[in-house]
Parts: structure tokens; C-alpha cells; sequence
């Protein structure tokens, strides 16, 4: 997490799980921690279109603000079956 990225906004960068721990409530409890070490912040982060953790952060209270195409373009290899675009999601406070 970047807890200061602009006066009154933390940035959660990235979160990930072992595929094997996958549904076990690690994600849940990762997001709940960071999201309480930045009391009064609004909280931003940028999530795949296709990935699944976007409900999560819509049951944390996450808006998606904005989709962002080619997101990820400069991260997959030109075959990679991943969506490279992403939504900019926010927590308002």
C-alpha cells in the first residue's frame, strides 16, 4: 500500500493469495487491515476487468470511478489470455 499518494488518498498497489489458498477469507482480511490503517483516506486501486477480487472490493464499498484500456498492456506477454484493461476503483471516505 502507498498510504500517502495524494493528501487524503492511500493506493493499495497489489494483493495476492497462493492459488491454494484461494476462498479462504486471506483477501477478505487483507483488505479489511489496509483499509483500517488509513482511517479517514480515501483508498484507490486498480483491478482487472475479469478478475474475480472485484467483488470483494464492491463489498468493501470499492465504486469503480473509471475503465482504463490497455491497463496492463506493458505487464502480459502479446499471447497472455488476460484482459489487460482495468477499472480505477475508489473507497470514498
Amino acid at each position: 500500500m502507498v498510504p500517502d499518494v495524494k493528501y487524503n488518498e492511500a493506493y493499495i498497489s497489489f494483493i495476492l493469495t497462493h492459488p491454494e489458498w484461494t476462498r479462504a477469507g486471506i483477501g477478505r482480511f487483507m483488505v479489511y487491515h489496509l483499509i483500517q490503517t488509513c482511517m479517514g483516506k480515501d483508498v484507490t486501486l486498480h483491478v482487472s476487468v475479469d478478475n474475480p477480487a472485484m467483488l470483494l472490493y464492491q463489498k468493501f464499498g470499492f465504486k469503480p470511478q473509471e475503465l482504463i484500456l490497455g491497463f496492463y498492456d506493458r505487464y502480459f506477454a502479446d499471447d497472455s489470455h488476460q484482459s489487460r484493461h482495468a477499472f480505477f476503483m475508489r473507497l470514498q471516505r
